[in-house]
């Protein structure tokens, strides 16, 4: 509990100091080009599967009574297993990082969260550990439905598309605004997202730093880790 303590103050110092220091909002994100005809990733089938599973398994709340008419989704930031595969995305002021993993679900008309959570660690412009702690999922702010991929390369339940979230950073109890971008093979070159659309996430913290340029995991690559929403109807 000393620890948790001691982890607390420092975030909150220093969110603080750059709050004072006058951090400037950033659009909440700024996507990087995507090379051209460059596949950023390969989903594994079998691992959603087994997530999208427990989740069905462990949330009540997602009984068809509390499914939305207008569409009802699971959405993962990063992927949980061994290893975990988070999202990662950089603060383009000081080159802070965070490392996001989590998931939830959430109707999409009307908005609303019906779980979420996950854990985040917060890193320096040295890679060391600033904070690590949990978030919960508050809000759906926003969804735009990308579709399937086009030429059949995923299930047709998997979506491409993008969130805003707003989540609350448990531990420092600092609320942030989450935005959860996925791609599928085919997508851009159909035109059902635009060109600069990343894979990833990018976070802004209210008060705080904000984390929106998604980091290139793969160099030309505008691939922050794993994504994905599926459809539950």
């Amino acid at each position: 509990m000393k620890l948790f303590n001691q982890l607390t103050k420092v975030l909150a110092i220093s969110l603080l100091c750059i709050a004072i220091t006058g951090c400037h909002q950033d659009p909440i994100a700024e996507p990087i080009e995507r090379s051209e005809n460059v596949n950023a990733f390969q989903l594994d089938q079998v691992r959603v599967q087994e997530l999208a599973k427990q989740y069905l398994s462990e949330n009540p709340v997602l009984k068809n009574s509390a499914r939305s008419a207008y569409g009802t989704y699971l959405f993962f930031v990063g992927f949980p297993g061994f290893p975990d595969e988070p999202t990662f995305a950089m603060a383009s002021q000081n080159g802070h990082t965070i490392e996001m993993l989590g998931g939830g679900a959430f109707n999409a008309h009307p908005k609303e969260i019906l779980f979420g959570d996950g854990t985040f660690v917060h890193r320096d412009e040295n890679d060391v550990e600033v904070f690590a702690g949990t978030w919960t999922a508050e809000d759906l702010l926003s969804f735009q439905d990308y579709g399937p991929s086009p030429i059949g390369a995923t299930p047709p339940d998997w979506r491409a598309g993008y969130a805003n979230i707003r989540v609350n950073l448990v531990e420092p109890g600092l609320d942030a605004i989450l935005r959860v971008y996925c791609l599928l093979p085919g997508v851009q070159a159909a035109h059902n997202a635009p060109a600069s659309t990343p894979e990833g996430s990018v976070i802004n913290v209210q008060g705080g730093l904000n984390f929106n340029k998604i980091v290139e995991l793969f160099p030309g690559i505008p691939f922050g880790g794993p994504t994905l929403f599926v459809s539950l109807d």
